[in-house]
């Protein structure tokens, strides 16, 4: 974990130096200006070669990326790497379009910023910051003014990066630099219920290799087992638990258990696997919260193996506890006797 950590801030680092180069390529062709829109020639096919060698690494680099993040939130910062890359190879395409070549110079008609928008846009929607400067106000620019606005969002994305890849480390949870309180509270407390857990035996040695919390402003992602797609994401701010598992019963246990416990609202979407809750108050639950979340690491093992000892069991909702057990319809019958053992457990999650 903290290696891909260090990856992150890595990505940063390098979206560092690309804007760095565009910010070099901008000023010298500002300064290779002969006029309103004319420059040298010369300087013209420096700048395109230089764009061309920062697409290049922009296509690594997010490769890299893609290869890297491992939480399904953040694969969005990842395309706006692309989106620059794409919004780079455009400007490429507009330089040889709108431009007339006369022996040492190079004329340009000003370039629709209309195209650029769509990444000042993305950004904005992905990390809730404004950039592309004169991008977004003026309808045509010449050449500079567009790779200046180009690597002022290559800055804001790095900043987010480095943001990302800025972290404290407390056994499984990762705490990102500007995390809220709250965050950092449930996580740690998932974290106590976890290794509790693990001591006790109740987790499948695979699943627990690969859980992990990152904290990010007021959200936290969570893996919580082995299997492809098993997390859950706590908006803190809005009230949001959701939790993605494609085990119907280990779903219809959780969904019990918000909505009795902790006075929440679910919703089920089968195509996505995804059980979508709202809590109100969520900020004063955040022991619950971090309980359950804890315990449906490793469920399904014990809810489907009966024989297992009843060490391994966490005291909610197994087969041999229920009796008449279907895998297919599973009524959650020991709840009250599942949140007398919470009780009893609270103490774990508030040392």
């Amino acid at each position: 974990m903290e290696e891909r950590i260090i990856k992150l801030s890595q990505i940063g680092e390098e979206l560092l130096r690309i804007e760095e180069k565009l910010r070099k390529i901008a000023t010298e062709l500002q300064e290779a200006r002969v006029s309103r829109d004319t420059y040298m020639r010369t300087t013209y096919i420096r700048t395109v070669a230089s764009l061309n060698t920062s697409i290049n690494i922009l296509i690594e680099l997010y490769d890299k990326c893609v290869r890297e993040v491992e939480i399904s939130e953040l694969k969005p910062y990842c395309t706006l790497i692309k989106d620059v890359y794409e919004s780079i190879n455009r400007l490429l395409s507009d330089l040889n379009e709108k431009c007339r070549r006369e022996g040492n110079y190079v004329t340009y008609m000003n370039i629709s910023t209309l195209p650029y928008r769509e990444l000042t846009n993305n950004v904005k929607n992905i990390i809730g910051r404004s950039c592309g400067n004169l991008i977004i106000y003026e309808e045509s620019l010449q050449p500079p003014a567009i790779i200046d606005g180009l690597a002022n969002c290559v800055h804001v994305i790095a900043e987010e990066f480095l943001k990302l890849g800025s972290v404290e480390q407390y056994g499984k949870c990762i705490i990102a630099k500007g995390s809220s309180e709250k965050a950092r509270e449930l996580c740690l407390r998932w974290n106590k219920y976890v290794e509790e857990f693990r001591r006790k035996g109740y987790y499948m040695t695979e699943d627990y290799d690969k859980l992990f919390g990152y904290t990010i402003d007021d959200k936290v992602y969570f893996r919580v087992g082995s299997a492809i797609g098993h997390a859950a994401v706590i908006d803190l701010r809005e009230g949001s638990f959701k939790y993605y598992d494609d085990d119907l019963n280990v779903i219809k246990i959780v969904k019990r258990y918000v909505e009795d416990r902790l006075a929440g609202s679910c919703m089920f979407n089968r195509e996505r696997n995804e059980l979508s809750c709202h809590i109100s108050n969520i900020g004063e639950k955040l022991n619950d919260v971090a309980y359950i979340l804890a315990s449906v690491t490793s469920m399904d093992i014990r809810l489907i193996n009966d024989e297992v000892d009843e060490k391994y069991m966490i005291p909610m909702t197994v087969g041999s506890r229920i009796g008449n057990y279907d895998r297919d319809i599973i009524e959650v019958r020991s709840l009250e006797e599942t949140c007398n053992m919470y009780s009893r457990l609270v103490s774990i999650g508030e040392e």
